[in-house]
């Protein structure tokens, strides 16, 4: 595919994003508000220590070499921290960063395909897979897809947003009148394999920079729900901890209580036996009582026989 190094230059300026160690909440909270609403790019180098780089050997540093850039991305007040890990710089298109591009100085650009060839405001974090060829690789395609203040120095070639208030309804129709290829639910590698068929097969697939596992704006939400929910977790702790002895309590009764139970089970069963023997004993009571009657009755009978007797021999004696 035949470029204009110029057009190279203005239309490959890819984002690179990667993790700057700043406090991004203190960043973004510094911001004024107008420039707050537009990308504001952070970058720090990270240091490598070759073999043999170490305090004996330098206790200055100044064996250390430079690394990898880390970027991170504010747009619209959100956060997003990515490295640089698909080998684009700034001369290849990326995010443009407001925080270096006055408003007094953009207010007199002359128009926007003109704010790619201004060199501060670039930077070399591309949030976006990117597809270099003929339809893409100029000024007025990569501005034609964004308003009068672009924020990117390239056209996104993936279906999905990087997560920097980004919207892929923004350039998908784009791209595919630009191009034929409709991203619509592509994967990366499919989407790889569609510039690639570009221009004959000549095109060019670029990866986006790498996001960090766990983005700076996650994390300000992480750490604001762990502070939120952990007065909450020890109210929580000390429940359960209640709720536990609590428990053992009810245990502990609920065992006293089935033991009584079985208690009074058996006094149930004794005290029906006792209840069955009192009932017997009344009756035999009953039958004794009857029986004495009739003992003195014919105790009586007998006593009165005998004093019969005796006068009837009495008498028979003076007869």
């Amino acid at each position: 595919m035949s470029k204009n190094a110029n057009a190279r230059t203005a239309c490959r300026r890819r984002l690179r994003t990667s993790l700057a160690g700043v406090a991004v909440a203190a960043l973004s909270l510094a911001l004024p508000a107008m420039a707050a609403a537009h990308p504001a790019v952070y970058d720090v180098t990270k240091k490598m220590a070759p073999g043999g780089c170490n305090w004996a050997a330098s206790n200055s540093g100044a064996c250390m070499t430079d690394g990898a850039k880390r970027y991170v991305v504010v747009n619209h007040n959100i956060p997003v921290a990515f490295d640089e890990t698909n080998g684009l710089d700034e001369s290849d298109g990326g995010v443009i960063n407001f925080q270096r591009f006055p408003g007094a100085f953009r207010s007199t650009v002359p128009t926007p395909a003109d704010w790619l060839t201004v060199e501060p405001p670039r930077t070399g974090v591309q949030p976006h897979a990117t597809c270099d060829a003929t339809a893409t690789n100029n000024a007025a395609s990569i501005v034609g897809w964004q308003g009068a203040e672009p924020f990117y120095a390239y056209i996104p070639w993936q279906s999905n947003s990087a997560g920097v208030d980004d919207d892929p309804a923004d350039w998908i129709g784009y791209v595919k009148t630009l191009t034929g290829v409709d991203l619509t639910g592509m994967d990366a590698a499919a989407a790889e394999a569609a510039c690639e068929a570009l221009d004959a097969g000549t095109a060019t697939y670029h990866a986006a920079d790498t996001p960090l596992a766990t983005s700076i704006a996650s994390g300000l939400v992480a750490h604001e729900v762990a502070h939120a929910v952990a007065p909450l977790q020890a109210e929580i702790d000390g429940l359960l901890s209640e709720k536990g002895t609590l428990q053992s309590q009810i245990e502990a009764w609920s065992a006293k209580g089935s033991s009584l139970e079985a208690l009074a089970g058996a006094l149930g069963g004794e005290k029906a036996s006792l209840e069955g023997q009192l009932a017997a004993a009344r009756k035999a009571s009953a039958r004794v009582k009857k029986a004495s009657a009739r003992v003195r009755e014919a105790s009586a009978k007998k006593t009165k026989t005998i004093r019969k007797l005796r006068r009837q021999l009495a008498e028979h004696r003076h007869g």
